[in-house]
């Protein structure tokens, strides 16, 4: 199987290489902090992964030096009330979802 590499200016980064896939969030500059669209990139990309047969482990990785430092705090302060439930929301089942999915 091919690599297959995201473009260097997404938010979350994918490359897969046989049965390893590696999952980078992208915002260096923020820390990798998670914003709203950040997060949706990220949830799709672990959905994506989960669906692909041939992905036997995934590697989870932050770009820069720090591999992230949680939620977005000036998405945050902007609207913490709406941004909050789309930042931890998909959070909680996608969890239980690889729990469940090592348990095969």
């Amino acid at each position: 199987m091919t690599p297959n590499i995201s473009a260097p200016t997404d938010r979350v980064l994918l490359h897969r290489e046989g049965g390893i896939a590696a999952l980078t969030i992208n915002r260096p500059a923020a820390h990798n902090a998670l914003d709203v669209p950040t997060a949706h990139a990220f949830h799709a990309a672990c959905r994506a992964l989960r669906e692909s047969a041939d992905v036997r482990g995934v590697v989870l990785l932050g770009a820069g030096r720090s591999f992230g430092v949680g939620g977005d705090l000036s998405a945050l302060r902007a609207d913490a009330a709406a941004v909050a439930p789309q930042l931890m929301m998909p959070c909680t089942p996608r969890c239980r979802s690889w729990r469940r999915s090592t348990r095969r």
